[in-house]
């Protein structure tokens, strides 16, 4: 029993390398980065550092296909966005020699591209969406927008090249500046309210959903929308609902988490986005009793699991280096904030790198920092 899993510095993979190392699973890690925070756990058996998936991508793809193919692994997990598009364009290729949890390019890209996704989308509440195909259309779009807005682009993950725009003259300038440097971006109303909802789902190749987990954040960095730094399990029916029925349109197979926010204006659920991977806060689902990682690892390898629809309610996880930290530092109310965020113990409380049985990856982010 063996896996290969990208991206080892990300938080989410540090919760995957432990997952599945606990049940005495072989991991190899891979990044481009030298002191990726997976590599130093001590689930993780073996680990290379590979060509950049954004500045090398073909040298990465060519790496990675030739790696996988001397090497017998049991499954592949892909798990950034650049990574993800990168295999699922040449899944059949990686077919030949693992097992790939992921769908098609196609798919993937529906879920991806955020464009393409509240296209889908119609009978889900969403934000106001605009999707301008050339620099005209944002004038006849500041004409008609309810602001503030958000530029969004289309393909990008966390708040990466995200901007609000207060009047005309702002949604022109940050158009044209995220336009610039992520190609053309969508532009959709500000939906107010801080009660964010993240749904994960796990689906089979029949579209049945196999396992889901629903948590709230409750604090967040960058504070104007950013990934959660603090969560809690809870339970919405009709979130999972709602993120089912999408992920179901888009024809997704395997592990995403569907992203809402309640909308102040009349109080219902908005969808924001559609984030077709494992996330940084993917260690809470773990610990409120949804393994994922495992889930979707005996999934590739027997074909289906059985389904799993409870969980704990009321855990907490928490990214306190540096995303809690960078969002306490931000905070315009400290003093108010002080006693929560100086509760480091608290009963169902554990922490996303933080773990007392495998340390060295939290000293590790520590001596990055």
């Amino acid at each position: 029993m063996n896996v290969f899993v990208t991206d080892s510095d990300g938080r989410q993979v540090l919760a995957i390398i432990r997952s599945l190392g606990e049940k005495g699973i072989t991991i190899s890690a891979g990044d481009y980065k030298r002191f990726a925070i997976g590599f130093f756990s001590k689930y993780c058996t073996k680990k290379v550092v590979y060509p950049s998936p954004v500045k090398e991508p073909y040298w990465f793809k060519r790496w990675l296909l030739k790696y996988i193919a001397q090497n017998k692994f049991d499954v592949l997990m892909p798990i950034s966005n650049p990574v993800l598009l990168s295999v699922s364009r040449s899944l059949a290729d990686f077919a030949r020699y693992t097992r790939v949890p992921i769908p098609p390019f196609a798919t993937v890209r529906k879920a991806l591209d955020k464009a393409l996704t509240f296209s889908i989308a119609k009978l889900i509440p969403h934000p106001v969406t605009f999707l301008p195909k050339k620099y005209s259309d944002i004038f006849k779009i500041a004409k008609k927008a309810t602001y503030p807005v958000v530029i969004k682009p289309r393909l990008s993950s966390g708040s990466r090249g995200i901007k609000y725009a207060n009047n005309a003259a702002e949604l022109v300038y940050y158009f044209r500046a995220v336009a610039e440097r992520y190609g053309f971006p969508l532009v959709q109303e500000y939906i107010p309210g801080n009660e964010i909802y993240g749904v994960y789902t796990l689906l089979n190749k029949d579209a049945k959903v196999r396992a889901f987990f629903v948590h709230k954040r409750i604090r967040q960095f960058p504070l104007m929308g950013g990934p959660s730094t603090y969560r809690v399990s809870v339970s919405n029916k009709l979130l999972v609902e709602l993120g089912t029925k999408l992920l179901k349109e888009i024809g997704w197979y395997g592990v995403a988490m569907v992203e809402f926010k309640i909308d102040l204006r009349d109080n219902k659920p908005k969808l924001m986005e559609v984030n077709p991977r494992f996330c940084g806060s993917l260690s809470l689902a773990i610990k409120a009793g949804v393994d994922f990682p495992y889930l979707l690892y005996k999934m590739a390898v027997e074909g289906d699991v059985r389904p799993i629809y409870r969980y704990k309610i009321g855990v907490k996880s928490r990214f306190l280096l540096w995303g809690d930290v960078f969002h306490f530092m931000a905070s315009q109310e400290k003093l108010k904030l002080l006693p929560e965020f100086l509760k480091f113990y608290e009963k169902n409380l554990s922490y996303d790198i933080w773990n007392v049985k495998d340390s060295l990856p939290a000293f590790v982010r520590l001596f990055k920092a």
